[in-house]
């Protein structure tokens, strides 16, 4: 069975967000988001668009992480930390 993994990466000051889409260790592919407006929408659009160009069902994801250096105590990391919350919660319970 084909691991599938979605990496979310922060950039410096939160300026761009790239998405990673690996499939058994082998990079599927790769954008970079400007967060316009609310992060969340934005990192919620840009995944689902991601999937969605690359026919990968949201269900067949082994793994969502997260990469980058950003303050812990910022708005940023606490929606990116639910984001993956949420993902990987859901991974488990299947």
């Amino acid at each position: 069975m084909d691991k599938t993994i979605l990496t979310i990466k922060v950039y410096k000051n939160s300026t761009k967000i790239g998405l990673c889409l690996d499939v058994s260790g082998r990079v599927l592919d790769r954008v970079e988001i400007i967060p316009i407006g609310h992060l969340d929408h934005t990192l919620i659009e840009g995944v689902d668009k991601l999937l969605k160009k690359n026919r990968i069902n949201p269900i067949s994801l082994s793994v969502v992480r997260s990469v980058g250096r950003i303050d812990k105590n910022s708005s940023s990391h606490k929606i990116i930390a639910a984001f993956l919350k949420a993902a990987n919660a859901r991974i488990l319970a299947e």
